[in-house]
């Protein structure tokens, strides 16, 4: 992982199918902790946690790390399977000023961002 984490306190652990492939997705968000001081790790309130990654050979690969976690909080809204078989996960970032989507699926047998929208209008 990019960096240490400052606790494993309220993090929660999804696992979605995208075009046969298994993803976890990693996430802390806002509602699971807020401002409450029972999660104060002494060093300020926690980080907001946003990562995707696979398992492959026994080994945990992170395949995306969300930086921004100062101000943004994303997290998971759901996945979308269309008839052509195409996967998709749906996640949402909101901070103080907006919200925006970002929609991730497979392109060229990768994981990949595929969309990212939205913004103060939505």
């Amino acid at each position: 992982m990019p960096s240490k984490l400052d606790s494993t306190v309220e993090l929660r652990i999804y696992k979605v199918q995208l075009e046969e492939k298994s993803f976890f997705v990693v996430q802390r968000a806002f509602q699971d902790f807020a401002s409450d001081p029972k999660y104060d790790t002494g060093k300020g309130a926690m980080k907001f946690i946003f990562a995707i990654g696979s398992q492959e050979n026994g080994r945990f690969q992170v395949l995306y790390w969300k930086d921004d976690i100062e101000d943004e909080n994303e997290q998971v809204l759901g996945t979308i399977h269309l008839k052509s078989g195409r996967d998709f996960l749906i996640t949402t970032i909101s901070d103080p000023e907006s919200q925006i989507f970002h929609v991730y699926g497979m392109r060229n047998g990768k994981l990949s961002l595929v969309y990212s929208g939205g913004g103060s209008s939505c």
